[in-house]
């Protein structure tokens, strides 16, 4: 595969190459290279042992599929929704049916079997698929609202950042977890930096986003932004990307 197919990502470059959120033009720099050479692939991308692609009752999934095609589904009460590039389709789940079947108007199929699909959206047009977990975490943050995710490892954590909502932290592999509003961040735009404080009534949180390529320790992937974070007197680094 060489490029991410799905409407929800081209939407996101679009977005970066218009108007930005301020906080995120640092890092946002490093991106636009990404969504030109799209040569930043998520298929190796860490995952946090307790992430799951279902949140809410909404399952995530990332395909990859022959001939040369990829999409984003998901699937919630009876429903598949499908993200192609070039439109978003609502498929109905076949009734009395122990098979993951879908189907729509104008012959449109979608059919899973364990971690392979098909998908069938014209007489003549059929694709093979196999599912990718590790991208679909990602792409399931970005579904939800969520501007900028964040990993690291030693221990496992994850980091997002939703502009006017809240900044999610987890900790130790899943077993800790950390909310807090979201703050107005600090924008060092010669440094290409941007800095979040944050705290509540029982913790504080710093976090760091810098605009630079960062590798991450364990699978080797590379992102457009290194963080730093700090959870009163714990510090954690780590890789991550712009979302939104």
């Amino acid at each position: 595969m060489t490029m991410i197919s799905t409407t929800i990502e081209q939407m996101g470059c679009r977005r970066l190459r218009g108007l930005r959120r301020a906080w995120l033009l640092p890092v946002g720099l490093a991106l636009l290279s990404a969504c030109t050479a799209k040569d930043a692939r998520q298929a190796s991308e860490p995952v946090v042992a307790s992430e799951s692609v279902e949140t809410s009752g909404v399952t995530t999934i990332v395909y990859e599929c022959e001939p040369a095609f990829e999409f984003v589904a998901q699937l919630k009460d009876g429903q598949a929704e499908l993200f192609l590039p070039d439109r978003t389709l609502t498929l109905q789940r076949a009734p009395a049916s122990t098979l993951a079947i879908y189907g729509g108007e104008g012959g449109t199929a979608f059919s899973i079997f364990g971690e392979s699909a098909r998908l069938e959206v014209a007489p003549d047009r059929s694709y093979s698929c196999a599912s990718d977990p590790g991208r679909a975490v990602w792409e399931a943050a970005r579904l939800r609202g969520v501007d900028f995710r964040a990993t690291g490892n030693e221990p496992g954590w994850l980091l997002e950042i939703t502009e006017g909502e809240t900044i999610l932290f987890v900790t130790d592999y899943g077993e800790r977890r950390y909310e807090f509003r979201t703050p107005e961040p600090r924008v060092h735009q010669k440094v290409a930096m941007t800095v979040f404080q944050a705290g509540n009534d029982a913790h504080a949180l710093s976090v760091t986003l810098r605009g630079e390529g960062c590798q991450d320790t364990m699978s080797g992937a590379m992102f457009d932004t290194r963080v730093s974070v700090r959870l009163d007197e714990d510090d954690y680094t780590g890789c991550g990307k712009t979302l939104r």
